[in-house]
């Protein structure tokens, strides 16, 4: 008997997983099966580095590494079953192919192989382009054996997919069609936000679409604060610092080094470098800071500004919140294997994540203090100016949780600061150690720039470091059981101790502090990683003993 073809339901009394059409076709029966095969190889690569990396992954996922081995047997079950159907569909039916052709319906073979083979590419590039977005959105940090367990995982839903849309009949087959175009339209979607984006950038440049893998000086420039702008009441100084203007008249000189924190959100006077000024009759020190930048810039500060200052020594700020990772965040880390799996190389997606912070953050109008003095966009005040003092009264009155922590107001959402903390716990806590690695290779550039010129590190710990709450709150959410608190302090002070750099650690020191009665020590901003006024006064009470014997 003589099957016929329906243009919905393919070959009526076969077997629904052998539908005439691909045997007709065999490109797309070969495709199928260079598909099938390539899930399987997939699949077959994730379960392989499960069983290689089975101890450290299951310290690192925990529970849930136990669902991901399910979800890999799974996955193999189901790239097996396909394969085996596409092998038995490739086999030329009791006719031949000839004769198949001849078949009523049939003789539109060369637009079926097509549609056959876009089909399988369709459904190929949608399944990799989903389960990419799900790792961007689900499963950072990237790590290579976690990234190879996920898309072994996709390869198995990609069988799944194709087995059921070979079954697939009436309401299923249209309800599969509506699932393929919904793919297809995400897709151009996402590819033409990502070009608007670029090219709303090219034309209106400011941090929001700044990428990692921009140039430093790029990044510096894009970021740099405007001389005569006032922060905080207090008008940035003639080369974009905020601070009084330099003058090698009034003493020896230190140039302190770094990102938001050499801003800081408290007005000036309360800044730590302005505090060790203060313990420091004689000592001058230049705070050059700019707000998002990281190591790579760093070393660009040092070289074109710090040292053609001649200062008697150079002050490094590293903050263990985001200096270790933006070191593995230069352009050359991009050109990894799962680089493109990093939310951060995407633009669309730093443009996303930051309106979204942006949206979260709740920055309360009296933080910023307005002025009089808004600056004439060249100079700014210089040390000794009556007005400094004048600032520090107005501020007390107007922000009084510069005296008194507990009646400050959050800076962010409850729920977004605890996902960013624990983000950076997984960062510089976790066994990684090529941040580091990166780091380390940038502070030795910096240490042979400086030559005879004293290189000083001093390390900020972030605020889960010290606040114990706040600790306990990130191994209450997080998955990863093999976080060590101090292993940044202690991996740092070690890679310095061997190059001969000295360090100020301030976790011990700001530890001593005693909690309150609310059970917090009060040295960071409320829901900011920064810190307010009393962790500005330990900090620089412990910078100005530190710095010292360097500045006789």
């Amino acid at each position: 008997m003589v099957a016929h073809l329906d243009h919905n339901q393919g070959v009526r009394g076969s077997n629904p997983f052998s539908p005439t059409s691909l045997r007709a076709a065999p490109g797309g029966a070969r495709l199928a099966v260079a598909c099938a095969l390539l899930a399987l190889l997939a699949c077959l690569r994730g379960a392989a580095t499960a069983l290689h990396y089975g101890r450290p992954l299951g310290e690192l996922l925990g529970a849930s590494f136990a669902l991901w081995q399910a979800a890999l047997a799974l996955s193999a079950a189901s790239c097996l079953a396909w394969l085996g159907v596409c092998l038995r569909n490739r086999r030329p039916g009791p006719g031949g192919e000839a004769s198949l052709a001849a078949q009523p319906g049939l003789e539109r073979g060369r637009p079926k192989r097509r549609a056959r083979r876009s089909s399988e590419l369709r459904r190929l590039l949608h399944v990799v382009v989903l389960a990419s977005l799900a790792y961007m959105l689900w499963l950072q940090p990237v790590r290579g054996p976690v990234v190879e367990m996920h898309f072994a995982v996709a390869a198995g839903a990609y069988a799944l997919w194709a087995l059921l849309a070979a079954r697939a009949r009436g309401r299923a087959a249209r309800l599969e069609a509506g699932l393929d175009l919904a793919c297809s339209l995400l897709l151009v979607l996402l590819a033409g936000a990502q070009l608007v984006v670029h090219l709303w950038a090219a034309w209106r440049p400011s941090p929001l679409f700044d990428l990692p893998e921009s140039s430093g000086a790029q990044h510096l420039l894009r970021n740099a604060l405007q001389p005569g702008a006032v922060i905080n009441g207090f008008p940035v100084n003639s080369t974009g610092d905020y601070d009084t203007e330099f003058d090698p008249a009034d003493g020896a000189l230190v140039v302190s080094l770094g990102d938001s924190f050499s801003v800081g959100i408290v007005p000036q006077p309360f800044h730590f470098t302005a505090v060790a000024e203060e313990l420091l009759p004689g000592v001058q020190i230049c705070n050059v800071g700019v707000p998002s930048i990281g190591p790579r810039e760093y070393l660009i500060l040092l070289r074109e500004r710090a040292l053609p200052m001649r200062p008697r020594a150079v002050l490094l700020n590293l903050f263990v919140g985001n200096d270790i990772n933006q070191a593995d965040k230069g352009p050359e880390w991009h050109g990894g294997t799962w680089s493109w799996l990093d939310p951060s190389r995407w633009l669309l997606g730093l443009v996303v994540e930051r309106l979204v912070m942006l949206s979260d953050e709740q920055f309360v109008a009296p933080l910023v203090l307005t002025s009089d003095e808004p600056g004439d966009g060249s100079t700014g005040w210089r040390r000794g100016d009556p007005r400094i003092e004048a600032l520090r009264a107005t501020a007390v009155q107007s922000l009084p949780w510069l005296e008194d922590p507990d009646l400050e107001p959050p800076a962010m959402e409850i729920g977004r600061y605890r996902s960013l903390e624990v983000a950076r716990a997984g960062w510089v806590c976790g066994p990684a150690t090529r941040a580091y690695e990166r780091l380390f290779a940038l502070i030795d550039e910096m240490r042979s720039l400086c030559a005879g010129t004293p290189l000083l590190v001093q390390i900020i710990p972030d605020e889960f470091q010290v606040e114990d709450g706040l600790w306990q709150e990130i191994i209450a959410v997080t998955s990863e059981k093999a976080l060590d608190r101090d292993r940044p302090q202690r991996l740092l002070l070690e890679g310095l101790l061997q190059r001969g750099i000295p360090a100020l650690d301030l976790l011990p020191i700001l530890r001593a502090v005693p909690p309150g009665d609310h059970g917090r020590r009060g040295l960071y901003h409320l829901r900011d990683s920064h810190f307010n006024a009393r962790g500005n006064r330990v900090a620089g009470e412990a910078l100005a003993g530190f710095l010292r014997p360097f500045v006789p």
